[in-house]
């Protein structure tokens, strides 16, 4: 077994591969949320932190690509 869990061959498997692309798609939804709400957001203040968290998301979304790759 190796000491990375998404190259071991006993662990990266089809059901690996599903769950990251169920966790891209939600990720990919909450950015979409943010954006509608950055729009209709009236404060400054408010619109800087939405624009934080969806760096966070950024972020995020590259690890999961970069796990996908490693499963795939």
């Amino acid at each position: 077994m190796s000491d990375d869990p998404f190259t071991d061959p006993d662990v990266a498997d089809p059901e690996v591969s599903r769950a990251l692309e169920i966790a891209t798609k939600h990720i990919e939804d909450a950015e979409d949320i943010l954006w509608t709400v950055a729009e209709q957001a009236e404060s400054h203040d408010h619109l800087l932190e939405i624009e934080d968290v969806t760096s966070d998301i950024w972020a995020i979304q590259n690890r999961l690509t970069d796990m996908q790759e490693k499963v795939d």
